[in-house]
């Protein structure tokens, strides 16, 4: 798939790296060669990652009143090990559009609409995904089909610029993103010979929102959650989606998690069923993401004394060694236990009917074992590729090479 973005994000490139443009403007030499300008340019990922984890703060102790949740929030997002992955691994940018998608969802819960239009027409004029989640967002007030269309089409008013703007000149396909692959992704999955999971689901949680009426606060605020919950759980449930979107998913993943309340054990167990199933699976579906060139760049490698050269990428070597057991279906066992995991988190954490405790507020809940359990975890599956190549670099795994 493209991998370009919409002008918006070369915006926030072009800020970010002011300061290394002026230390080779004025002092000469390539920064492309200095390990270190390179290093500072990829930290925007960890500047970005620290900016959503306190909007995630942010908004849960608004919707929940508690102010004092900061350090179980944090250690629960960054045990994330798919959101690790994403971020120290493959290093793409899709966490930037996430910054403005959040803190809409900030000011969306405190009624402040012009902020929170602000912050969406920003984050579609990036990719898509903010449009997918703002349109449940909009049904849950706005009921007139008229004025939603229209709001709608305000969210697009930057991304349409950009593409008017460049379509005058010779350049405009090189700094503009091709939504197209994600479109065609999303129809992907098909069942009954054309019906889209997808969008079957996605239209259901839409009319979902759309059905909302006379909420209580405490009510409101749970299908917010819910609602980015869903659209960004489908993306792993319903289509082939890329491993470095998740970053979409885990800050609403997490916020559900911790108000869950007497649900919040099962939905641990849950949540690492899911991204652990995912994370492997992805190390064989997508093997370009994990490969050894990729591991190779990392600043850990570059302290190794060699590099694993001769080592096949370790998705190679997981499909080596799975399909020495073929009756056990693996790929198959790893995407049913996520896709059932996923489904599951949303058929436990769908907002109760009225009368049915729906109404209910919002309560902070954590368990610290439990966090433990599944910070360790994630480590574990995070670091199975680390694990490989280190030891074939260092030959104690020289003999397993398939």
């Amino acid at each position: 798939m493209d991998a370009r973005y919409d002008f918006t994000i070369y915006v926030i490139f072009a800020i970010w790296n002011f300061p290394l443009w002026l230390i080779e403007h004025f002092g000469g030499g390539n920064i492309q060669n200095s390990f270190i300008a390179m290093l500072y340019a990829k930290s925007m990922l960890l500047a970005a990652v620290a900016v959503t984890g306190r909007l995630i703060i942010m908004i849960s102790a608004k919707i929940t009143g508690n102010t004092q949740s900061t350090p179980g929030l944090v250690l629960s997002y960054l045990s994330s090990c798919t959101l690790l992955a994403s971020l120290l691994i493959i290093g793409q940018y899709d966490v930037l559009a996430l910054i403005f998608i959040l803190a809409g969802v900030y000011f969306y819960v405190n009624d402040s609409q012009k902020y929170f239009f602000i912050c969406f027409i920003i984050a579609n004029s990036m990719k898509y995904f903010g449009l997918l989640y703002l349109l449940p967002l909009l049904c849950l007030k706005e009921k007139n089909p008229l004025k939603l269309a229209g709001k709608l089409a305000l969210s697009m008013s930057l991304s349409v610029f950009w593409k008017i703007f460049f379509s005058l000149g010779t350049y405009g396909t090189a700094v503009l993103s091709n939504n197209d692959g994600l479109i065609s992704m999303l129809t992907d999955y098909q069942v009954f010979s054309g019906v889209s999971i997808f969008w079957v689901s996605y239209l259901a949680l839409v009319i979902h929102c759309y059905k909302r009426k006379d909420m209580s606060q405490a009510r409101h605020y749970h299908e917010v959650i819910f609602a980015g919950f869903v659209t960004y759980m489908l993306l792993y449930t319903a289509t082939p989606a890329y491993p470095y979107w998740v970053v979409l998913l885990i800050p609403f993943m997490t916020i559900m998690l911790h108000t869950s309340g007497s649900l919040y054990g099962l939905n641990t167990w849950l949540t690492i069923m899911f991204e652990s199933a995912l994370l492997i699976k992805h190390y064989t579906w997508y093997p370009w993401c994990y490969s050894r060139v990729t591991y190779g760049n990392m600043l850990l490698y570059k302290l190794c004394p060699n590099k694993a050269v001769g080592a096949p990428d370790i998705g190679r070597y997981i499909n080596y060694w799975i399909e020495k057991f073929p009756t056990w279906h693996i790929p198959v066992m790893l995407s049913t236990v996520f896709t059932a995991a996923g489904f599951a988190l949303i058929l436990l954490n769908r907002p109760k009917e009225a009368g049915d405790s729906g109404d209910s507020a919002l309560t902070y809940t954590q368990n610290p074992v439990l966090m433990r359990i599944r910070l360790a975890i994630s480590l574990l599956i995070l670091l199975i590729p680390d694990i490989y190549y280190i030891g074939v670099t260092s030959g104690v795994l020289k003999n397993m090479q398939p």
